[in-house]
């Protein structure tokens, strides 16, 4: 046996008379049960308490995104009230829209509404021209509501002879009827006809626009074309 080994081999005995002399002491028994418990309750502790705390930290984080979620969705809520509370109060003017900017050009309706307004003015309507527009297009049509819609110009030039205060009355109410028009311009002259022939005191020229709504994309083609065939 080596000297190494020898030392290794009492220095065991040593240790274990050393040990042994505590074998039978209460108190050291009494520590060392303590020791072992509370070391022994820790491992299991943490153990039994780190998937806790891992729920735990899962739902802390679920609880945060659905009160993220939650202020989103409050959020929309709060906006679709404010638009169906607007709604309420533009629904009753719908009417009021439709027939400043109609579906299609609606040629008759505002033929219509400028031969009444000329009636009643006492005016009499020289000539009254309004833009190209496509009436009516037998495979599609472009003024269907569910279409992508867009507000559409019309030229518009209207001529009538009368007096004067009959035209600026004319001209007064022009801009107040249902169909918005917007004017450029407006121009007043003595009848061309001279002398006893001469039926009114003064003319006067119109010009503006009037607007309607219509799915361009379809309309396009169709005015391209009949402006072609017209050429």
């Amino acid at each position: 046996m080596s000297v190494s080994t020898k030392s290794q081999v009492n220095r065991f005995w040593h240790y274990s008379n050393y040990l042994l002399k505590y074998k039978d002491n209460i108190g050291v028994r009494a520590t060392l049960t303590i020791i072992l418990s509370v070391v022994l309750m820790s491992i299991f502790l943490i153990f039994a308490i780190k998937p806790t705390l891992m729920k735990i930290f899962e739902l802390r984080t679920q609880i945060a995104e659905s009160n993220k979620t939650l202020a989103k969705l409050t959020l929309k809520a709060n906006t679709l009230t404010r638009i169906a509370q607007n709604w309420e109060n533009i629904s009753s003017k719908q009417i009021f829209l439709q027939n400043a900017i109609p579906l299609g050009p609606q040629y008759r309706t505002y033929n219509k509404e400028i031969g009444y307004l000329a009636q009643q003015t006492g005016v009499s309507i020289l000539s009254l021209t309004l833009g190209k527009v496509l009436v009516y297009a037998e495979k599609v049509d472009p003024y269907l509501a569910s279409s992508k819609l867009e507000m559409t110009p019309i030229p518009v030039t209207i001529r009538i002879g009368g007096s004067y205060d009959q035209l600026l009355t004319f001209l007064q109410q022009l801009v107040t009827i249902d169909r918005i028009m917007k004017l450029e311009s407006i121009t007043m002259t003595p009848d061309t006809m001279v002398g006893s022939t001469s039926k009114y005191a003064l003319t006067m020229n119109i010009t503006g626009t009037v607007y309607y709504m219509a799915d361009t994309t379809l309309l396009s083609p169709f005015v391209d074309w009949a402006e072609k065939i017209q050429k």
